[in-house]
This record gives C-alpha cells, structure tokens and sequence, in this order.
C-alpha cells in the first residue's frame, strides 16, 4: 500500500481499499489514468462534492483513461469485470454463423432479464441499431413477422449491498441510488404478482418488483408494436424459477400458449420443436 497526499491531508490506498464496499468493481489508484493529484483537479473537487462518493473515487473516471487491464472480462480492475465481450449477431440466414454463435455462448454472472429482452427486441426493431444490410423490416411489411423467443434459466437478480454508499452491485441498470427503475412497480406498470406499490426509490425491499415490472412493459410494447412473444423458462428441480418468475414468463407471452416451463433436457427439446412447428404454420398462413 502506500500513501498519497491529494492537497487535503494525506489519503490511505490498498488494494483492499480500491474494492470500494466489496461491491464487485476493483477500482484503479484514484489518481491513475488522466487524474491529477491535486486539490484543484476538477474531477477531484467533483468526487468529493458528489453525496454518495464523498472523495472516495467512485466517479473518478479519468482513472480509467490510458490505462491498463482495465477493459477485459477477465481483469480485476474497473468497470468491466465480469462483462461478456461476446457481440450480438444481427439478422442472418447463415445455419452456419448462428450455430456458431450459440456454440460460442458463455454463461456467467446473475439473471437480469429486461437487457436481454431489449436487445432480443432490438435485432428486429427498424429503428435500430442494426443497420445495412441487416437491417430488420419495417413493422406490419406483408409477408414479414418479427418474433422473440425468450428463454431463461432464472429470475430477475440485483444483488445489494447495504455497507456500500451505492445500495448494491452494479448491473446493467446501474446501482439501486441510480433509481431507473422508479417508474416501475405501482399502479402505472404494476409487477407481475402482489401489490403495486414498489415504485419509488429501488432499495433491497422492491429491486424484483421493480425488474419485472420494467420487463412487463418493455413485453407489452413490443407486443402493442406486434411482436409476437414466446417464452420458455428452464426451471430444472435442482435449479427452479420461483413463482413469481413463472408468472412474469407468463404474462410476457403473446398468449398462453406461448408460454413453455421446461422441467429437464428432453422437455426444453420439446418446447423448442413446438415452438418451430408454431412457426412454420404461422408462415404457411401467412
């Protein structure tokens, strides 16, 4: 470890330190990357203004700015520890680039359902991202359907944290104090079960009602811009989706045929057969 002083008295730093409140990003040495050691330093003077940092370098990004090791899923350090660098593979007809691609999948870290749905919705979405020559069609283009196939093998997760100034670790939605999710879980976009009363601030009482009520929107959407849903839960006995995720699997489903719950290997097989079948009627009807 070692001691630096930052115009304010001098600061202790150890590695310890850096893994600010265990909360699953190991920060860099605060005045690393592009940051000055001085009081005068803007990002400094910020982080110490900001309510929840208070000089502890949580908003100090200029730390990781030319720097090392700090971008790979691998690493210990910084704000990608644990991500998947596996990029998306927009609309193809290529058996060969899709096989591939679900061969290359790589399971890790915990469940949140509502990014995987968006970008699922995104590769068949005309307003983008995906461009050129994988540009989905335009909705209601005769002879055109877009469907999602949703399949999970869990629920919603946000793990808190409650000695660390942010409430929990970071995720896709950011931190609990980011409160993104605050529209969600009253009466305007109610969870899937219970009563909807957990909008307001996310907190480790309501983050699950508020995930799924979030995902029941963004279902509802893309169903309202006619997208037709199925869902396929993998809920094995020694690993089960809860009631509450079945529900929500339910509900975000075109219909309730739609909606599959596959208990071991065999069964998902089926479900996914069924589903193509359904598929294939759809396009000779249309």
């Amino acid at each position: 470890m070692n001691i630096v002083g930052n115009g304010r008295g001098a600061k202790l730093y150890s590695s310890s330190y850096w893994n600010f409140g265990g909360a699953g990003n190991n920060y860099l040495y605060d005045f690393g990357g592009v940051c000055v050691a001085s009081a005068t330093d803007a990002y400094e003077a910020a982080d110490v203004a900001d309510p929840l940092s208070r000089g502890s370098g949580a908003t100090k990004l200029c730390k990781y700015k030319g720097a090392t090791g700090v971008s790979s899923r691998a690493s210990s350090n910084g704000p990608n520890k644990g991500c998947m660098d596996n990029p998306l593979l927009p609309l193809t007809s290529n058996k060969t680039d899709l096989n591939a691609k679900i061969n290359a999948m790589d399971a890790g870290g915990t469940t949140n359902l509502l990014p995987g749905f968006m970008w699922a919705w995104r590769t068949i979405s005309p307003n983008g991202p995906f461009t050129g020559a994988s540009t989905p069609k335009p909705y209601g283009t005769p002879g055109n359907a877009k469907i999602i196939v949703f399949m999970t093998d869990g629920f919603n997760n946000w793990s808190s944290n409650s000695g660390y100034a942010y409430k929990s670790e970071y995720n896709a939605l950011g931190y609990y104090v980011n409160n993104r999710l605050s529209a969600y879980g009253g009466v305007a976009f109610p969870p899937p079960t219970g009563s909807p009363t957990y909008d307001g601030p996310t907190s480790s009482n309501n983050w699950r009602m508020q995930m799924d009520s979030a995902l029941l929107a963004a279902c509802a959407n893309a169903k309202n811009a006619g997208v037709t849903i199925y869902t396929v839960g993998f809920s094995v006995p020694s690993d089960p989706i809860d009631t509450e995720g079945l529900q929500l699997l339910s509900k975000c489903a075109s219909s309730a045929d739609h909606a599959y719950v596959a208990r071991d290997s065999s069964s998902i097989v089926s479900a996914f057969n069924n589903i193509g079948s359904s598929l294939s009627k759809l396009r000779l009807v249309r």
